[in-house]
């Protein structure tokens, strides 16, 4: 039974929480553990509660967690999807050589995983100064064997060093899994430059799929996401810790709407063949448009910049 809580909204300080349901680890199936989920009446956030503490959710890290590697755990991989994805894959061309940026900029992908953003980074902007920041030592072995400068630990203790440091700081499906988002927020904005960029992606609870599938909806993602913000809420939060909001778009891609239905079926085996993933991608292509249209879309992306 889900029990009503006395407690603050972490952005807005309502008292006026409800309970929505329980949720649990359907990506990884650690455990059956159920975790209770609210939202605040108020301004919508999103919340699991009560947090457990980092020790608790290590476990709910496994070292095939997704971030920590470069091929996906969602999908399921036979001899003709490897051979259907090795002709997707991008390939490099003399042209695209030489177009290559020139600029000079320093970035930092914090909560860098194995390094695939900084990969995609180094190849658009070969001259950029580029560093990442995670806390798992074993997603920032793969990003060190790919040449990057990784720091791992206590974020205020590791990146202490860089403050007024960076043009831009890049936070990929991260700000979720934060126990005090404010206070990381608060910290990263000493290590920008004035006028540095910050970016973040993050699912969207005002979504479309997070109303309709409720537990089901892939990017609850129980326990690993603490905190499930709306552009409002993300952009009020941005805003109190001296950020000002430049840009909010949201996903065209249908991917967290596609793994939300196959959540709905309860299969035992829950990775998508990655084939049937490239279709329905492509058939619900004109549905993601819209949604992005209307920010109903499940993933968000925000830019700001330092006030």
């Amino acid at each position: 039974m889900i029990q009503k809580i006395k407690t603050l909204c972490y952005v807005c300080g309502s008292t006026d929480i409800q309970p929505l349901f329980f949720g649990k680890d359907r990506l990884h199936k650690v455990d059956a553990t159920l975790f209770q989920i609210y939202q605040c009446k108020k301004c919508g956030l999103v919340f699991l509660f009560p947090q457990l503490t980092g020790a608790e959710l290590e476990k709910y890290y496994p070292e095939t967690y997704g971030p920590y590697h470069t091929e996906s755990v969602i999908l399921k991989y036979g001899a003709l999807s490897r051979m259907f994805k090795k002709m997707l894959s991008p390939t490099s061309s003399k042209n695209n050589e030489t177009s290559l940026d020139t600029s000079t900029a320093r970035l930092l992908d914090f909560g860098c995983g194995g390094g695939a953003y900084l990969e995609r980074i180094k190849k658009e902007h070969p001259h950029w100064e580029l560093f990442g920041f995670d806390t798992s030592e074993h997603a920032a072995t793969f990003a060190r064997e790919k040449g990057f400068a990784i720091n791992t630990g206590t974020a205020e203790i590791a990146l202490a060093q860089f403050t007024g440091e960076f043009d831009y700081i890049h936070l990929g499906h991260v700000v979720e899994h934060l126990p005090d988002p404010r206070a990381t927020l608060s910290f990263l904005r000493t290590l920008l430059k004035p006028n540095g960029e910050l970016s973040l992606s993050t699912p969207n609870v005002d979504s479309l799929a997070a109303k309709l599938c409720k537990s089901y909806w892939f990017a609850l993602d129980t326990p690993r996401h603490l905190f499930l913000f709306s552009p409002a809420t993300l952009s009020r939060l941005l805003r109190e810790v001296g950020f000002t909001v430049r840009d909010i778009q949201c996903t065209r891609d249908m991917g967290v709407e596609i793994r939300s239905i196959n959540y709905l079926f309860e299969r035992t085996d829950m990775r998508i063949p990655f084939i049937l993933w490239h279709i329905a991608r492509a058939l619900l292509s004109p549905v993601g448009i819209l949604l992005a249209t209307l920010k109903k879309s499940s993933v968000m992306s925000i830019t700001a910049h330092m006030q």
